[in-house]
């Protein structure tokens, strides 16, 4: 059957408010990592009626969050990753040829090898320890004639996808997952070559979702700020047929446009199917979910590892603030003097600060005089 693009629109409609209700966190998150606690902390929240004023003039942070995320990254090719190929123990067609199982782990460990696939698998890391959630997404590029023996491995691309641009029932389990899509935004010049776009939707500016959210619309200065918000969607229930053969699973690619309040506008502008399948014959979306901690009824709903880090952090860092704006402020020295026998060039250079600074009175006696 598949589903109707009026559930389509409501599925974006609700991952919108959900990234909506967490960009804050992750806003949070990310500026710890990125030595800016202060910029996004929420002292109005955290300590009752304290405000930034009534802290103090210092901002005291420790940074806890990036080394302890880094370390884990930096564990992950530690000892190196290897892939293990063997025929199935209790299905079995022909008889396999043991040289068809090495070939493939090979395969497999030269794909793992790549500075590429290292690069991403660390960022995939990095991005699920700060946010709880992310995907790798997997595609083969077409083979340039011009290039001579090109190895077939290099052909394959592997990204990673924020959380906020997965979409998935979080409340399913994986094996009952009836969709998943990913959206972005991607330049209009790009869209246009691939797609024919209805000349009513109309490119806008790239936003930083964490940042800014969704509905930031900065004034436009440049043509390369203009991108459309795709979704690409891969719906498992449905089959689609192409001539007299049906296939499980169909790809779609709807254009987003968003105005006022209420779900955003689809626009299809693909329909096909499925780009890769299981040996079974299965739908299989080039999309694989990476949740590294999640809520315990539900395995697609990730939670933030660095969340328990940084309420300890954060309580570190207000600590050392309210210490040091204290220790400051109590080990003011103040200087009693009698007005009229202390002139104003005296008590200047003695405000001054400086060490051995020379302060001259007109007096036999400087007693009684501070």
């Amino acid at each position: 059957m598949g589903i109707e693009e009026t559930e389509v629109s409501d599925i974006m409609d609700a991952h919108d408010k959900w990234v909506a209700d967490n960009r804050y966190a992750w806003r949070r998150y990310r500026a710890a990592y990125e030595d800016r606690f202060w910029e996004e902390y929420d002292t109005q929240g955290t300590i009752g009626t304290m405000t930034r004023e009534s802290m103090g003039p210092l901002r005291i942070q420790t940074n806890m969050i990036k080394p302890w995320v880094n370390s884990y990254v930096a564990s992950l090719f530690y000892k190196g990753l290897r892939c293990i190929a063997k025929s199935d123990d209790i299905i079995r067609g022909d008889e396999p040829d043991p040289e068809d199982a090495r070939g493939i782990q090979l395969l497999g460990d030269r794909f793992l090898a790549t500075s590429k696939t290292e690069a991403s698998a660390e960022q995939a890391y990095q991005m699920g320890l700060l946010y709880g959630e992310v995907a790798f997404k997997m595609g083969r590029n077409e083979p340039d004639k011009r290039v001579k023996d090109e190895n077939p491995l290099d052909l394959i691309w592997l990204s990673v996808v924020p959380p906020w641009e997965c979409v998935w029932d979080r409340k399913a389990s994986r094996k009952d997952l009836r969709y998943i899509a990913h959206v972005f935004s991607e330049p209009a010049h790009q869209v246009l070559q691939r797609y024919k776009v209805p000349d009513e939707i109309k490119p806008g500016p790239k936003p930083d979702v964490v940042m800014h959210g969704l509905n930031y619309n900065p004034e436009k200065i440049l043509d390369d700020q203009n991108y459309y918000r795709l979704l690409e969607f891969y719906d498992l229930e449905a089959t689609h047929k192409v001539g007299k053969k049906e296939t499980l699973g169909e790809y779609r690619v709807y254009i987003l446009s968003q105005e006022g309040s209420g779900p955003p506008s689809l626009f299809n502008v693909h329909k096909g199917p499925m780009p890769y399948t299981d040996v079974s014959g299965r739908a299989l979306p080039p999309i694989v979910p990476i949740v590294l901690d999640n809520t315990p009824e539900f395995p697609m709903k990730g939670l933030a590892p660095v969340a328990s880090m940084y309420e300890i952090n954060a309580e570190k860092n207000l600590i050392s603030t309210f210490l040091a704006n204290a220790f400051r402020r109590d080990i003011a020295r103040v200087l009693l003097y009698k007005k009229d026998e202390v002139d104003e060039e005296t008590l200047s250079a003695i405000e001054s600060g400086q060490d051995m600074v020379m302060a001259g009175i007109e007096s036999e006696s400087i007693e009684g005089t501070f």
